[in-house]
């Protein structure tokens, strides 16, 4: 099955800890709107373990975002979320992964929606 989306570009998901659902919402939103994601998944209450000098392992509760965009929107979707999450440190949660497989008009969709133009 190829997975190519279109002008030999990639796709990606980028998974995003958030603290809340209605900040996670806002910023789902304007991705899409200013065509940095086709798509926006949020999964609300998850726990989130993480190790801590001062409290050994830290719980908190969190959503998770996924988002589907463009490889070459990756870094500029980092930033966002990153300017925009109440989280102001450089620890912000967010990683990528490349779409290896997949429905290959699904990625075509992503592509073609992901169209950010600076």
């Amino acid at each position: 099955m190829s997975t190519s989306a279109g002008a030999g570009e990639e796709c990606v998901t980028v998974f995003a800890n958030i603290p809340d659902t209605t900040t996670a919402n806002d910023m789902a939103e304007a991705l899409i709107v200013r065509g940095m994601a086709a798509s926006v998944s949020i999964i609300p209450e998850v726990k989130t373990f993480k190790a801590s000098r001062k409290y050994g392992v830290k719980e908190k509760p969190e959503c998770i975002m996924v988002i589907k965009t463009r490889k070459t929107l990756e870094n500029k979707v980092t930033d966002f979320i990153t300017l925009n999450c109440p989280y102001k440190d450089d620890k912000v949660d967010v990683t990528a992964v490349n779409i290896e497989n997949g429905n290959p008009q699904y990625l075509k969709w992503v592509y073609e929606k992901s169209d950010f133009k600076s």
